[in-house]
């Protein structure tokens, strides 16, 4: 159960610190949803609807492209230096307590006068 808790945490780090990534991932997911719902709707008379098809496509183009680099950025630069900042907290945390245990044991053995 604590690796859950565990994951979650990770998960929720995350999307706190990377709001921004996020915020834009989600719009890129909206615009493909909305792609595809409105694909078999009619287009209005006074638009072209050759143009109207062209933009689009670039749009959902761009948006998957967005989604790929995100994906990309979390497995190439946020896992690794995520990795690495763990492994230096638990290194920094092992540190911080040897010269506790050294002092209680040294300090038995020296004549305090």
């Amino acid at each position: 159960m604590e690796s859950v808790k565990s994951i979650y945490g990770e998960i929720k780090l995350y999307f706190v610190s990377n709001w921004l990534v996020n915020a834009i991932a989600g719009i890129a997911v909206a615009i493909i949803v909305l792609f595809q719902i409105m694909n078999d709707m009619p287009v209005p008379q006074y638009l072209n609807a050759e143009v109207v098809n062209y933009y689009f496509d670039i749009l959902v183009n761009l948006s998957l492209g967005y989604l790929v680099g995100t994906i990309f950025y979390i497995l190439v630069v946020y896992y690794p230096e995520r990795k690495k900042e763990r492994k230096k907290e638990r290194k920094e945390l092992l540190l911080a307590q040897r010269p506790q245990f050294y002092f209680l044991v040294y300090s038995c053995d020296l004549n305090w006068q």
